[in-house]
């Protein structure tokens, strides 16, 4: 299996530079936004650095600078219908795992009446 870290980190650093962008240009310092938006100024450096926030924090920051709604409308506003979702997993199947006996145990299940 393929690791993404590479593609995620240059994800992160690309979104906190929009961050940081954002912050500048409506004219405050880290401190400033981190005390607007009620996280720690921590946070704020470590979202413009592209490192890991919790996503309620993220949101605290992104409605304090105004770009709430842009990430809110990059998603559909209506979930998908529980057919529409089968419809979209449809031929995609679970792996399943099958249960071996036990070493020294029959396979088959004892049963009232099989005694012997």
């Amino acid at each position: 299996m393929r690791s993404h870290s590479g593609d995620d980190d240059a994800a992160l650093a690309a979104v906190g530079r929009g961050v940081r962008r954002a912050r500048i240009d409506a004219g405050l310092r880290q401190a400033d936004l981190a005390a607007r938006a009620g996280v720690g100024a921590n946070t704020v450096s470590r979202i413009e650095t592209g490192l890991s926030v919790s996503m309620a924090l993220f949101v605290r920051v992104l409605r304090e600078l105004g770009l709430l709604e842009r990430l809110i409308h990059v998603f559909p506003a209506e979930g998908l219908s529980p057919a529409e979702e089968a419809a979209a997993l449809a031929g995609h199947r679970e792996r399943m795992r099958v249960r071996k006996p036990a070493p020294g145990r029959d396979a088959t299940p004892w049963r009232w009446g099989d005694e012997k």
